[in-house]
């Protein structure tokens, strides 16, 4: 397996223990039925928060390629095109006309 896949797997398990959090936060700091100290304390915190996502690659599960990926199926166009071809994506099929 690629060095850029692993590193994609441990920076995805360390956002996902973070995102609970931070959704707690914002959902605290907007709920107005709560007292504004809570609003104001979690709205804080969330200025300190760190999440970056922006770290996150989306890869071709097949081949681990960046470029040319179809996000709804998670590959690129290529292995996209290879398993249409052998009918392995339901709903599809090679066109003619």
């Amino acid at each position: 397996m690629r060095y850029s896949a692993i590193k994609d797997r441990v920076v995805r398990s360390e956002i996902a223990k973070k995102e609970f959090r931070h959704n707690l936060l914002r959902a605290v700091k907007v709920n107005k039925f709560l007292p504004v100290s809570w609003r104001v304390a979690s709205s804080y915190k969330l200025g300190n928060f760190e999440v970056y996502k922006s770290k996150l690659q989306n890869f071709c599960i097949y081949t681990f390629r960046s470029k040319g990926l179809i996000r709804e199926f998670g590959m690129s166009r290529h292995m996209f095109k290879k398993n249409v071809n052998q009918g392995l994506v339901p709903g599809f099929k090679k066109s003619s006309w």
